[in-house]
């Protein structure tokens, strides 16, 4: 978790309550994993959420978030969605007439999807743009990029989005954004009252734990992931299953974790077994570089060193997992020495 950027914090809290839940009896593949921390994330309050629409009920969406954040192209995706797929009478409207090309770029994509759209440029002309639009099932509010430091944008976007009444904003927000710029962009739309988040440019990214950090922090639910820039293809919705499953997805790239104390091995009381490859006479960590290729066939536990001893196998010189600074199973001198320098 460490690896993919998850809070220090936020990971311990995580591993106190798997280790409550963790069958002792066997070893358990990722899919078990992520099902067993998927109900622990919930409890922490990290969720996700899909409004379905009602043809009855007319929908009213905007999306804002800073400047490059995909905002349009997001937009275009889900109208795209919804007319073709869901068949909606879907509407457009864009905030944006800061960007230059903003307009065109929004005109291009309403022809592309057969929707109408409408520009609004003050509060009037968006409340004469949502009457037009009153026979539609959903409409979708397009709305410019706001640096963090440009209080008067943010303002009169917020103006504006006041005045629309049971609107659902999603903010939106880019996967490759560092934790602490996202705390920041998070704290400056806070007084706006957000319905969910959406995370995009997850394809051009490597790590996911930021992600993991806003859902437990802000508790706003995620509803949409995106993933490049086709539309519609390159939009799916967010589920803390999908979220879990690149976190904890094994990349060839990721660094080792082995120097932080949370993880120090003969400290960490909650390692209670040991693997081996029964065609070796070496026995790991389970999450030893070595212990993780070993194949579930050929493999065999302990639950502890003193049994992989006696069945007359060595500690990896690698994982160390009789660290003689932290174990004192082992009386003679030759011993300790022996172990600690195998592999070496």
């Amino acid at each position: 978790m460490l690896s993919q950027g998850v809070n220090e914090n936020i990971a311990i809290e995580v591993i106190k309550k798997a280790e409550r839940k963790l069958p002792t009896d066997k070893l358990m593949t990722r899919d078990e994993i992520i099902s067993l921390l998927v109900p622990i994330f919930s409890g922490m309050g990290t969720s996700s959420a899909h409004t379905k629409h009602s043809p009855k009920n007319q929908r009213i969406v905007a999306f804002v978030g800073p400047t490059g954040v995909g905002k349009t192209t997001t937009l275009a995706k889900l109208a795209a969605y919804y007319a073709l797929q869901e068949k909606n009478r879907v509407a457009l409207i864009t905030l944006d007439n800061y960007r230059i090309g903003a307009v065109d770029q929004f005109k291009i994509y309403a022809k592309i999807i057969g929707a109408p759209m409408e520009i609004a440029t003050n509060v009037r002309e968006l409340k004469n743009a949502l009457k037009r639009f009153k026979e539609k099932d959903l409409i979708l509010i397009d709305t410019a990029g706001i640096s963090r430091k440009n209080d008067c944008q943010f303002n009169e976007t917020a103006a504006f989005l006041a005045k629309i009444r049971d609107v659902e904003t999603h903010l939106l927000l880019s996967a490759t954004t560092k934790d602490i710029e996202l705390d920041d962009i998070l704290k400056r739309f806070s007084p706006i009252k957000l319905k969910g988040l959406i995370f995009t440019k997850l394809d051009e990214s490597t790590t996911y734990g930021n992600i993991l950090n806003q859902l437990c922090r802000t508790k706003i639910p995620v509803t949409y992931f995106t993933n490049g820039q086709q539309i519609p293809e390159d939009i799916e919705k967010a589920s803390l299953d999908q979220l879990l499953n690149l976190i904890t997805e094994q990349k060839d790239n990721a660094k080792l974790v082995d120097n932080s104390p949370v993880f120090k091995r003969c400290d960490n009381p909650s390692l209670k077994y040991y693997v081996a490859n029964k065609n070796s006479d070496v026995f790991h960590y389970p999450d030893c570089k070595w212990g993780n290729k070993i194949k579930k066939e050929n493999m065999i536990a302990f639950e502890s060193i003193d049994e992989a001893m006696n069945k007359g196998f060595k500690p990896c010189g690698l994982c160390n997992p009789c660290d003689i600074e932290h174990n004192n199973s082992f009386s003679s001198a030759s011993e300790k020495k022996r172990i600690a320098t195998y592999g070496y």
